[in-house]
């Protein structure tokens, strides 16, 4: 039972990395889309 726990907790936290990750990933090319749009519009 507790190593199902365990087991559990280590997936939980794999994938909250993961998305994380992800989410920098999404952050950093929206402020690039974002500086180029700024570019193009002045």
């Amino acid at each position: 039972m507790v190593e199902e726990k365990n087991r559990f907790e280590m997936l939980f936290t794999s994938t909250k990395s993961k998305l994380n990750g992800l989410r920098e990933v999404i952050t950093t090319q929206f402020s690039e889309n974002n500086n180029c749009f700024s570019s193009l519009m002045q």
